[in-house]
């Protein structure tokens, strides 16, 4: 009976209106919240004591979860909501975090990096390897959708900020800044500082003109083929994992 007087059945209802707008990055950034989905990414924002303004079940779902703000939806309407192909009939709209400005002793600041599955997956890779703040610039917005699922719970226990130029100007006066890029040093034989800012460049493009010029060193992964480079996301897990385990030594 609780379900049934609590099932969303109208288009029009507000809170079915605000998950179809959070769909859009704009209205994401205004209303600071984001929308994930199934289950497994339930649980880990209740693990991670992420804000969750309320939660969205599909009308065949026989779940409820204490504590939480809980809302039924037809199935109908909830597959028109849905981003997946194949949904398990989960929904929670989250409130964003209030990241600290000031930033953790290992960064990775992202410069132009527009694969929203790069991204989540360098969150995931950050958060493994102690990188506590991750910084985009000028990058794909960190609660797209894909990047949500490639970062599987990892969004939620990062320090994620947005920053400009001015703000790269202020992190150089505390940090040394280490950039990724073929004509660089084997990233294996050298020795990192303590305050340290890994910068992973455009998957196209590379490092911009303004950071290549701001670079203390430049590293590189040694590859014995005939590649280029790798992808952003492999190259940044690989560098955070050695200069992770050089701290750890």
């Amino acid at each position: 009976m609780l379900k049934q007087n609590n099932l969303l059945v109208s288009s029009e209802n507000k809170f079915i209106k605000n998950i179809r707008k959070l769909r859009n990055k704009k209205y994401r950034t205004q209303q600071k919240q984001y929308v994930i989905e199934s289950r497994k990414m339930i649980l880990e924002a209740i693990k991670s004591s992420a804000s969750i303004d309320y939660i969205l079940l599909s009308e065949d779902i026989d779940e409820s979860f204490e504590d939480f703000d809980v809302k039924y939806v037809s199935s109908s309407i909830f597959k028109e909501l849905s981003s997946l192909t194949t949904s398990d009939g989960y929904m929670a709209v989250i409130n964003q975090k209030v990241y600290e400005s000031s930033p953790s002793d290992r960064v990775i600041l992202l410069d132009r990096i527009q694969d929203p599955g790069n991204l989540g997956t360098i969150i995931r890779s950050a958060e493994a390897f102690g990188f506590e703040s991750i910084y985009l610039y000028q990058s794909v917005d960190a609660y797209n959708d894909k990047t949500l699922r490639a970062s599987m719970g990892s969004i939620f226990r990062t320090n994620i900020l947005n920053i400009d130029k001015t703000q790269i100007e202020e992190l150089k006066k505390s940090h040394s800044f280490y950039i990724a890029d073929m004509d660089g040093v084997d990233y294996r034989i050298e020795e990192y500082p303590e305050k340290l800012a890994l910068i992973i460049g455009n998957e196209a493009n590379g490092v911009s003109d303004i950071l290549s010029l701001m670079a203390d060193k430049t590293i590189r992964i040694p590859m014995t083929s005939d590649i280029e480079s790798l992808n952003a996301a492999i190259s940044a897990s690989l560098i955070m994992s050695e200069i992770s385990s050089k701290r750890a030594e």
